[in-house]
């Protein structure tokens, strides 16, 4: 579910701010279908790297309020819906029990989703790991391999079980890379203190960001604050529409 004027969008929004080199202007949709649809009843929510909030509205049947908008923003989701992750590279994700945008300049810039709907034993959080893995792979995404170490699939399942590490300890399953864009897969570990039965429980976590894209973000927001003779360094309120009509008049989407 890739949006076609989502590359054409980075590109101008990077050209517009000349805040990035030649070459490194975002993000690039997959043209392929997505690798999996998943079948559900629940609301969707759809987005993507670059999406504006106005673009995650109309795509959505997951209904967000808009009218208490700044220009710095997170749509922060806590019931069960579905996750649509619209690109760079899209796929679907089961049905989740959490998700947010972050949006600067009306902008989505980060994302996160946990693709379950209730905390997982060992054993389920490694499965639904190495199933996202697979999926990930299969969307065009590929293994970043020089930002951080990530541990084998061995030293994973030995570490969430070392009862000397502490409850809400994170650990990085995965790392993926598309341009400028990166996806962390992460693991969770929750609920250790005062459970009665065995064992932990886990959440996964899947979460999208830009920080070259933000940095655009962030200079087209000051951009506008200024062009308004508001401070450029403050959040200011914003209407969706009109504001994201300024914001396509800077940074054209495609037809």
């Amino acid at each position: 579910m890739a949006h076609p004027g989502r590359r054409a969008f980075l590109l101008a929004l990077a050209s517009s701010l000349c805040a990035c080199d030649k070459g490194a202007a975002g993000p690039t949709a997959s043209k392929s279908s997505h690798p999996m649809t998943i079948e559900s009843d629940l609301p969707r929510l759809v987005a993507g790297l670059g999406d504006t909030l106005l673009d995650v509205r109309q795509h959505s049947t997951f209904a967000f309020r808009t009218d208490l908008l700044s220009d710095s923003y997170v749509v922060a989701v806590d019931k069960p819906l579905q996750f649509v992750f619209a690109g760079p590279h899209p796929f679907e994700l089961a049905p989740t029990r959490f998700a947010s945008l972050e949006c600067t300049a009306a902008i989505v810039t980060a994302i996160q989703s946990s693709p379950h709907l209730d905390y997982l034993e060992t054993a389920s959080a490694l499965a639904l790991v190495a199933q996202l893995n697979e999926r990930i792979l299969q969307a065009g995404w590929h293994v970043e391999r020089e930002e951080r170490p990530v541990p084998t699939g061995a030293e994973l399942a030995l570490g969430l079980r070392d009862p000397a590490l502490p409850d809400d300890t994170w650990w990085f399953a995965a790392i993926y890379a598309s341009g400028t864009a990166r996806l962390y897969v992460k693991l969770r570990r929750t609920h250790r203190a005062g459970r009665t039965g065995p064992g932990d429980l886990f959440l996964v976590t899947l979460q999208w960001r830009d920080d070259a894209l933000l940095d655009r973000a962030i200079a087209l927001a000051k951009r506008l604050r200024q062009q308004d003779g508001l401070p450029p360094d403050r959040d200011r309120p914003i209407a969706l529409e009109t504001y994201v009509e300024r914001v396509r008049m800077l940074v054209p989407k495609a037809p």
